[in-house]
Formats: structure tokens, sequence, C-alpha cells
């Protein structure tokens, strides 16, 4: 989300990132109960939250990789959670949406 949204850590903490995460969180649960993992989305949102706040003034990996035009990590974690939810034939379409605009933005970089 901050690579897209080009912005630091501390800014997921804003109202206007709220439904998103939750979504994400509940798809990011699924995944995890279905792997064999104790998760409640709240747990997930909370943690995410968590790192938010501690590392509010600091740019992602992802958000680095994106405003240099590199390509990122994406498919080894959005990614790797995508084909662990299809194994399970869980619909993860708000992570799905995710990985697919940074994979967009970085076959822009290979055709500029």
């Amino acid at each position: 989300m901050t690579a897209l949204r080009q912005c630091q850590n501390g800014e997921l903490l804003s109202d206007s990132f709220r439904a998103q995460l939750n979504t994400l969180s509940e798809e990011i649960a699924l995944v995890m109960q279905a792997e064999g993992l104790n998760a409640a989305s709240d747990d997930v949102l909370q943690h995410a939250l968590q790192v938010a706040k501690a590392t509010a003034e600091n740019h992602s990996s992802m958000n680095r990789d994106v405003h240099f035009k590199r390509h990122s990590e994406i498919d080894f974690i959005t990614g790797y959670l995508i084909s662990r939810a299809e194994s399970h034939d869980i619909a993860v379409p708000e992570n799905r949406a995710l990985y697919q605009a940074i994979k967009n933005l970085e076959q822009s970089y290979d055709h500029a």
C-alpha cells in the first residue's frame, strides 16, 4: 500500500486506509488458518498497525523499489500469499489487486 501511494509507513494509520487494511487482514488470516496457523483477522490487523506505528517515519522497501523504478519483492510476499490461497481455494481479491497494481508498475518500467 505504501508503494502504491508513495507514502511513509505511518500514513497507514490514517482512517483512509482502514477499510482496505481490514479486508487485507481478513484475507491473510483466512490463508494463515488454512495453513494451520492460529490467526484472527483482528490480530493480523493489529500487528500491521503496530509495525506502521513503530516505523512511522520510514519508507517500506517496496515503496523505495517503486520510487526508484526497481523490481520489488512482491512475488515473494503477496505472490506467495496468493499461491497459498489458491492451493486452499481461498479468494483473496484485495491482495490480488495490490499484487497486480505493483506488477503493472513494474511492467511499465520495462516499457519506458
